[in-house]
């Protein structure tokens, strides 16, 4: 059960990860280009 909620987590932290860089990513290519 709690390796079901670590991985669940980790997806989530994941999920939370890609939603925050990708503006970043896009104002850097923004500043680049």
């Amino acid at each position: 059960m709690s390796d079901d909620r670590g991985r669940r987590l980790g997806l989530a932290a994941g999920i939370l990860g890609i939603i925050v860089s990708l503006p970043i990513i896009a104002l850097g290519l923004g500043g680049v280009i």
